[in-house]
């Protein structure tokens, strides 16, 4: 099985060279040593309004993905942390009690126990 490599800057810089000379994603991804399929979704998924591929705005998205991907914060709410916690360790209540007693107190903010 091969191993998934994200486009690199240089990569998306040969990407536009080769659209503004009207060359085909089948060339694209020869000359890229790439999967036709790689290079189509990086075209689609980068391309503005006006249908223009952006290197740098490919870039930028790349990096804003890159840092909304991973786990999620738990508990970053003070207020709630000390909820749970209280009710964990003084009522030694399960998550899924904590949970629902957060939403039938209608707390703007919800809890999975998942």
């Amino acid at each position: 099985m091969s191993h998934y490599k994200h486009f690199t800057t240089k990569e998306r810089e040969k990407i536009l060279f080769f659209l503004a000379q009207e060359k085909t994603i089948s060339f694209i991804a020869k000359e890229l040593q790439r999967d036709k399929s790689s290079v189509s979704r990086e075209i689609k998924r980068n391309t503005n309004t006006e249908g223009i591929y952006s290197p740098s705005y490919a870039q930028k998205q790349y990096e804003i993905r890159r840092r909304k991907c991973g786990r999620k914060p738990l508990l970053l709410n003070a207020d709630i942390h000390k909820t749970v916690q209280f009710l964990f360790l003084q009522y030694q209540w399960s998550p899924e009690q904590i949970s629902f007693r957060l939403k039938h107190e209608k707390n703007p903010i919800q809890i999975s126990y998942a």
